[in-house]
């Protein structure tokens, strides 16, 4: 049987499409339009895009003029033959272009050997229809690398309908999948994905099966979608289809609302073979679950425990990759591919090498569903870690695969209170379960580094959060399951900043500094738009802050210099800079040195905090720091004891149950 397995995007709305010289994209048009409509050397008319300028895909034809040029060597458009080789029960692939016009179609083979890229020609081939025929060539199933093509030399205006790769297999299994959406008060952004999903994968007759004409269908996927409403506001009609399911739930974080979700796909009858993890705000291209789903469909056996881990782009710059899996490494995270620009041959390359990984983070994650899955619910930890923990738990293996992605804020420059509580606390119980060499000399100094750097960012309420993160976990798997969560989330949001829009503030630091006054924006470059630019250092590890300074030291003076602001505390004993400094709020403390008073915001929307050195917090965070040590001392390995005899009780359907019966839920 033939399969489509990966559409290619008629798109030139991103450089991670399509890419090329003299061509344009008619939304759902008829290619008929005149050679002088064209814009030379650069994208002609636009596809539909949403307000996020991410695409909203469709049918769309693509018109190239003559002399013009396409290639697909780009993040979706590249063909990922190596892992379809590796993971699927393949036996041919062969690439189908429905055309009219004349030109030549190349196929290349690119692969990854060490830092470098070796791109090799497999085949050419000279194209002339006059009507609109397709076109197939068949294309070796290679080890290792990617496969695109080129659509050259063309000698007359050619429209492309539509061009895509398929693949022969008598190994299919049935899939059905579950897409499982944790949402608060984001309905924006979640009846945006649900209109792209319903629309592109929902509401066509046709499959993904080809014909034996050739063709293959758009969709008809075996999915459906169950949504949990943590702020129980959206009404329970809204998507008004039977394959939307809506539950309305009490706020028990993104834990206990991803835990809704599976609780209720995993019921007695429902017959799901698989679970897509989502987040709310997250934008997903439809073409990545149909890539998925098709993975999935043709799964070799030895990976069917195998988690299917999407790469996480950032909204902010759409062809930067933020994550592409990770390594926990004892809650220091690892995270594959951060920074990666996708825009280059040379990194979507890189991208698709078979890194190790043992966290697929629930921005996307697919989750086979498997008999013990009652036994095996997410723990209750309201945010942060859960998925980590889950992947820990329960995956056999993780696959990543180019253009299975999402966008995602990554909010590079915000820094909330709440996650110094909440990182701190779950990363001990997970590293409870988990890294049994974990022990409390390494926990006491998780929590003085963080303590040290919440001081020089004169952070003073995250200290009392990551005192009370140290409190909560010795205090043992009873206490956090007796908790009631909402209140929980409550205080610890109250104990915690709240971010006031401070934009008169900014301004006036920057007017004054221009005017010459006493001010700095310390450690920042300023763009030619005036706009700010990130340090280079935000790393929270203060000792590889300080080691990553010593390196780039030249001479004796420079290291001396640096021994004495280590000596100080970063300066926090010598007296204190008398002018302000602005800095994003997750500048590393290294470039805090001697800091008076701290205006520290998040560009993204200009709120933020104003802070000002007070010595004597100093001896607050070493009377927290001493406390830690000696509770962590005393008690770090009797609660991870405690933590692992409970952990089957901690995940289980019965401790859910009760979660979600406590509250009057409307479901349909």
């Amino acid at each position: 049987m033939e399969y489509r397995i990966h559409n290619v995007i008629l798109s030139d709305d991103s450089e991670l499409y399509i890419r090329g010289e003299a061509f344009r994209v008619v939304v759902n048009g008829t290619g008929e339009h005149g050679a002088d409509e064209f814009e030379t050397g650069g994208p002609g008319a636009r596809a539909d895009s949403d307000s996020s300028g991410l695409m909203v895909t469709g049918r769309n034809n693509l018109e190239i003029r003559a002399g013009g040029m396409i290639s697909s060597d780009t993040y979706f458009g590249a063909l990922s033959v190596g892992k379809w080789k590796k993971y699927t029960d393949i036996d041919r692939i062969g690439l189908v272009i429905s055309a009219r016009g004349e030109f030549e179609l190349d196929i290349y083979h690119v692969v990854s050997v060490g830092s470098n890229v070796y791109t090799d020609r497999i085949s050419r081939y000279t194209v002339r229809h006059k009507s609109v025929e397709e076109f197939k060539a068949d294309i070796p199933v290679l080890e290792e690398g990617l496969v695109y093509f080129t659509i050259n030399r063309v000698s007359v205006r050619t429209c492309i309908y539509d061009a895509y790769y398929s693949a022969e297999s008598d190994h299919a299994h049935n899939v059905k999948l579950a897409i499982n959406i944790c949402t608060y008060r984001r309905f924006d952004y979640l009846s945006r994905n649900i209109k792209r999903i319903r629309e592109e994968l929902m509401s066509r007759d046709d499959n993904a099966e080809c014909s034996s004409s050739g063709g293959c269908g758009f969709a008809g996927y075996d999915l459906e979608v169950f949504i949990t409403d943590n702020a129980s506001e959206i009404p329970v009609d809204t998507f008004d289809d039977e394959r939307i399911h809506l539950y309305h739930n009490r706020n028990l974080g993104g834990a206990g609302g991803f835990a809704r979700g599976l609780y209720e796909i995993i019921k007695p009858g429902r017959g799901f073979t698989h679970v897509l993890f989502m987040d709310d705000d997250a934008t997903v291209e439809p073409e990545s679950i149909r890539r998925t789903y098709m993975l999935l469909s043709l799964l070799k056996e030895e990976y069917a425990g195998a988690f299917i881990s999407g790469a996480m782009l950032r909204s902010e710059e759409p062809c930067v990759q933020h994550e592409n899996g990770a390594l926990w490494n004892d809650g220091r995270c690892k995270f594959i591919g951060r920074g990666s620009g996708l825009y280059s041959l040379h990194n979507i390359t890189q991208n698709e090498s078979d890194h190790h990984r043992d966290y697929a983070a629930w921005w996307y994650c697919c989750i086979p569903i498997t008999e013990d899955m009652r036994d095996n619910m997410p723990i209750p930890v309201f945010i942060h870690e859960d998925d980590a923990e889950y992947s820990l738990r329960k995956a056999d293996g993780i696959i990543t695969m180019n253009a299975i992605c999402v966008w995602h804020p990554a909010q590079p420059h915000r820094r909330m209170s709440v996650n110094e509580y909440y990182n701190l606390r779950n990363m001990l119980i997970v590293n409870s379960r988990y890294c049994p060499e974990y022990g409390a000399g390494m926990a006491t100094k998780k929590v003085v580094t963080s303590l040290a750097a919440a001081l020089m960012r004169h952070r003073y309420r995250d200290m009392k959060l990551i005192r009370k993160a140290v409190r909560d976990y010795l205090a043992g798997p009873e206490y956090l399951m007796g908790l009631d969560p909402v209140k929980l989330h409550r205080t610890v949001t109250d104990m915690g900043y709240r971010f006031d829009d401070i934009s008169e503030v900014i301004e006036d630091v920057g007017t004054r500094m221009c005017a010459g006054e006493n001010i700095k924006i310390s450690s920042q470059e300023i763009h030619e738009n005036g706009e700010m630019k990130e340090s280079v250092k935000t790393d929270d590890s203060i000792q590889r802050g300080f080691r990553s300074i010593w390196s780039e030291s030249d001479s004796l003076l420079e290291k001396l210099a640096l021994i004495g602001r280590l000596v100080s505390l970063n300066g926090w004993l010598l007296p204190r800079k008398k002018y302000t400094e602005a800095h994003f709020m997750n500048e590393h403390p290294v470039n805090l040195f001697r800091a008076g008073r701290l205006v520290l915001f998040d560009d993204a929307d200009n709120k933020g905090i104003v802070a000002d050195k007070e010595f004597f917090r100093l001896f607050e965070m070493m009377g927290y720091a001493i406390e830690a040590w000696i509770r962590l001392m005393l008690g770090y390995r009797r609660a991870a004891g405690k933590f692992n005899s409970c952990w089957s009780e901690m995940t289980s359907w019965e401790y859910w149950k009760d979660q979600f019966e406590r509250t009057e839920t409307v479901c349909k």
